[in-house]
């Protein structure tokens, strides 16, 4: 099956290691899964609550001239976190052909025949999880980023 990729991220604090470990784990699902990559579109510091986004739109659009036949994303937040947008362009590419593909998701959809249902409620699901997104993107940040000195006047018990 021809694919493509889609990545993105969703702001200027996170970097562009965001799209090598998306596209790479991508990659990676092509492979085990016989899928032939022909093209990626990717969104830099694009926000998923909205569709208006350059890569996304294009797309969209060239799944009308029917070369591809899944849109492979790292997992289904990275498609939209808008469920009326997700609806929407979910039925465009539907009726293109074009199926969507979390590589990191899809493999619950596929043991049973109840996985267009689970992807259904994992779609339903990502605007419930984005204030846990947040919490988890800052703690994350917070480890990878090295430790400042800290004043000797400081007591532990008061901050001060």
């Amino acid at each position: 099956m021809n694919v493509v990729i889609y990545a993105r991220y969703s702001s200027h604090s996170q970097t562009e290691q965001s799209i090598e470990g998306q596209l790479q784990t991508c990659y990676e699902f092509a492979k085990n899964n016989g899928h032939i990559v022909i093209g990626e579109y990717i969104d830099r510091a694009q926000s998923g609550t909205t569709d208006s986004r350059a890569e996304f739109q294009r797309m969209i659009a060239d799944s009308d001239k029917h070369v591809f036949e899944g849109v492979l994303v790292y997992q289904l937040d990275r498609f939209a976190r808008n469920r009326y947008d997700s609806a929407i362009n979910k039925a465009k590419l539907k009726k293109n052909g074009v199926r969507v593909i979390s590589a990191r998701e899809n493999a619950v959809f596929m043991l049973t025949r109840m996985g267009p249902l689970l992807f259904g409620i994992f779609s339903k699901c990502t605007p419930v999880e984005k204030p846990s997104l947040k919490s988890r993107n800052i703690s994350t940040q917070s480890r990878l980023r090295p430790p400042r000195a800290r004043s000797s006047t400081r007591t532990a018990c008061t901050g001060s």
